[in-house]
């Protein structure tokens, strides 16, 4: 269960702050830069991210194939989105992988009796619809913008007002630069 801050349980390490689910994937590889630390160590952390990201009510069967395949539109996503942010034009190999996932079979919404949703499909279903979530953001206006945490490399949607939001997430990577500029100042006020 995602939290009002939009993180859940610590024992996952997933996050959902970056307000897109095509985003939040790209997200289960922390620091992409430095030290890369995988949130999808196995088929079976996978599969829980599909359902705690709200894609599939079910953990679907995943293997290793699988895994790999999300790892590829994962790290597609991530330089897509990198280029956007930089005004780049979009490299070619990762929009064809997208493009290419985004055109198969998605996840299916389905009514049930009672007027909930049912989401039905698949690890490669789900992929598709990560890939069509890519699609429509990175080919929309949509401000997107990497963290400012020095250590933090996740892309964001910035949807503050002016358009200024800094941080992937107030309470961690807002936090803790806060705290550093604190203790910046009172170390400054001691000399």
């Amino acid at each position: 269960m995602v939290s009002a801050s939009g993180s859940v349980g610590e024992e996952t390490g997933f996050t959902f702050v970056s307000g897109d689910v095509a985003l939040d994937f790209a997200g289960t590889l922390r620091y992409w830069n430095t030290r890369r630390e995988e949130l999808l160590r196995a088929p079976a952390d996978f599969a829980r991210w599909l359902v705690l990201a709200g894609l599939l009510d079910q953990e679907p069967v995943v293997g290793d194939a699988e895994r790999v395949m999300a790892m590829e539109l994962r790290k597609a996503v991530y330089v897509l989105a990198q280029a956007k942010i930089g005004g780049d034009p979009l490299p070619q190999h990762a929009m064809s992988l997208v493009n290419a996932r985004a055109r198969r079979p998605r996840v299916t919404p389905q009514l049930t009796e009672s007027g909930a949703i049912r989401r039905e499909g698949g690890a490669l279903e789900a992929l598709a619809t990560i890939a069509l979530h890519a699609v429509r953001l990175i080919g929309s206006d949509t401000a997107l913008r990497q963290c400012e945490d020095d250590n933090c490399t996740r892309i964001f949607v910035d949807r503050s007002r002016r358009g200024d939001r800094r941080w992937c997430d107030m309470a961690g990577c807002g936090n803790r630069d806060k705290a550093r500029a604190h203790r910046a100042r009172r170390a400054a006020q001691r000399l």
